[in-house]
């Protein structure tokens, strides 16, 4: 598939993107729960990241494309539920900025997650084309 200049992207390269995403998602949210002084930069990289890389190749491959729209449509369900479960708890007591990190650290590893899920094609599917 052809992007705007010559260069390709493949859908090995969207695999190795939303690997990346789900590693550094899964190393802030290890950083923010666990290490005692965590810097504020280190997290915006992984949001940064994510919004930079995500969207421009999955538009150039049409089952990409779709496979990525159910990633959303699915993260969006489930984000919304957990919008419930954080309003019933945030009621009675005080929701810290570490919550929120893995909040958000946690939708982009369930939606890049998601995608490689619908992406990936069964070996025997694959075996017999």
């Amino acid at each position: 598939m052809k992007q705007n200049g010559n260069a390709d992207v493949s859908p090995k390269s969207l695999k190795y993107l939303h690997i990346g995403i789900i590693v550094i998602s899964i190393f802030s949210i290890a950083l923010v729960l666990f290490a005692n002084d965590w810097d504020d930069y280190i997290v915006w990289i992984n949001i940064a990241v994510t919004l930079l890389c995500c969207g421009k190749f999955e538009t150039e491959d049409e089952l990409a494309k779709l496979n990525i729209l159910k990633a959303d449509r699915i993260t969006m369900y489930v984000l919304f539920a957990a919008m419930i479960l954080f309003a019933m708890y945030v009621k009675y007591r005080t929701l810290k900025p570490e919550m929120l990190i893995v909040f958000i650290a946690g939708s982009f590893v369930l939606r890049s997650a998601i995608f490689l899920l619908l992406d990936s094609t069964p070996k025997e599917a694959g075996e017999s084309e």
